[in-house]
């Protein structure tokens, strides 16, 4: 994972957790919300976490956009 990446999102006041540097996924929280950030072979992408349930599954994934990610 790009240093820039992790420094950005510690900027906004998240704490990062990654299993390596070479990784190329993290997880970040801030007041109990959790969420993952991925750069993966599609590019990159953000993930919600919330409580497994078999009607809507774990979350929301945000990939492929011409936008840029902001903490919105």
């Amino acid at each position: 994972m790009k240093k820039e990446i992790v420094a950005h999102i510690r900027s906004l006041g998240y704490s990062v957790w990654m299993r390596s540097p070479e990784n190329a996924w993290l997880i970040y929280e801030r007041d109990g919300r959790i969420g993952k950030f991925e750069n993966g072979f599609s590019g990159p992408c953000i993930v919600t976490v919330h409580l497994l349930n078999t009607n809507t599954g774990t979350g929301f994934k945000m990939c492929d956009t011409p936008e840029t990610p902001t903490e919105d």
